[in-house]
C-alpha cells in the first residue's frame, strides 16, 4: 500500500525471493497499490519480475479491493469472484514502506482496523524517528541534495531546471529538508502504534510500551518492534511487524 513509485518494494521483492529460492521454498507474489497509481513506473519494475504486479485503479488503503483482501477473512466472496475480482486465495501481508507517518490517527485507525480484519499480517518500516539525531539529519538533507544532484541528473537541457531550483534558487533542498523533517516529528513510537491499535479494538491505551524486540498481543494479533542500524553511527530503521495468530488470546 502507499507505494508511490515503487520506492524500496522492487528491492525488497528480489532480495525475498532470491533467499526463498536458495531455500527451495515458494516464491511471494508482490503488489504496488497507491491511491494514486504510478503506473509508467510500475510497469517497468513489473518487467522485471514475474513476482511484482500491480493495481492500476486507486487503492485507498482503508477500504482495500478485493485482489488486497485475504481469503481468510470472513465473508461470502462468491458474488466477487462471479462479478470478475480476481484472486490467487494466498494469504495477505499489508507492506507500508515509509508511508505510516503520512497517516493522522483518524486515518491510520482506519487504516489499522481493515489491515486487522481483511489481512493476516502487516509491516510497517520507517527510516526517520523522532529524535534529535534523525532531525539534523533530516535537515543535512539540504546539503546532500546538492551534492549529489550532478550524479542524479546530470546537467542538461531537460534537467537545467532543477539545476537551477537546486543552487541558484535552492527551492529544491529546502522542499526535501522541510519534508523530512517533518516526517520525523510525524512518525510514530512503537507505543504510539499500540496505542492506535488499543484505540481500534476499543481498549484503553497502555502508556508503558516501550523497547526494542517488544512484543506485544493484542487479540488475534501479535505486535513486534525490530530496529536495525541503517546509517551509522545512529540512523535506525524500525519496523513494526503484526501477524494474525490461529486463535484469539485474551488479554487481561
Amino acid at each position: 500500500f502507499c507505494s508511490g513509485s515503487g520506492g524500496p518494494t522492487p528491492f525488497i521483492e528480489l532480495t525475498v525471493n532470491d533467499q526463498r529460492r536458495r531455500a527451495g521454498r515458494e516464491e511471494v507474489k508482490f503488489l504496488l497499490s497507491d491511491l494514486y497509481p504510478s503506473l509508467d513506473a510500475w510497469i517497468l519494475h513489473a518487467s522485471r519480475s514475474e513476482n511484482l504486479t500491480f493495481i492500476p485503479n486507486p487503492v485507498n488503503a482503508a477500504n482495500p479491493p478485493f485482489a488486497a483482501i485475504s481469503p481468510t477473512t470472513p465473508g461470502d466472496k462468491k458474488l466477487a469472484k462471479e462479478a470478475g475480482f480476481v484472486h490467487d486465495d494466498a494469504k495477505v501481508m499489508r507492506l507500508f514502506c515509509l508511508a505510516f507517518h503520512h497517516f493522522d490517527d483518524d486515518v491510520a485507525r482506519k487504516v489499522l482496523k481493515s489491515t486487522m480484519e481483511t489481512s493476516d499480517a502487516v509491516v510497517v518500516l520507517e527510516l526517520q524517528e523522532r529524535s534529535m539525531w534523525s532531525l539534523a539529519a533530516m535537515l543535512g538533507e539540504f546539503f546532500l541534495v546538492m551534492l549529489m544532484t550532478p550524479w542524479w541528473f546530470p546537467l542538461s537541457w531537460e534537467t537545467l531546471p532543477r539545476w537551477l531550483f537546486t543552487y541558484w534558487i535552492p527551492i529544491i533542498p529546502l522542499i526535501h529538508a522541510y519534508d523530512g523533517f517533518v516526517s520525523c516529528l510525524r512518525t510514530r513510537t512503537f507505543g504510539e502504534f499500540i496505542n492506535v491499535i488499543d484505540d481500534v479494538m476499543g481498549r484503553s491505551r497502555d502508556t508503558e510500551i516501550q523497547g526494542v524486540g517488544v512484543t506485544v498481543r493484542r487479540g488475534d494479533w501479535v505486535f513486534t518492534n525490530y530496529r536495525v542500524l541503517h546509517t551509522w553511527p545512529c540512523l535506525y530503521m524500525d519496523a513494526f511487524v503484526g501477524r494474525k495468530i490461529e486463535a484469539p488470546i485474551a488479554i487481561g
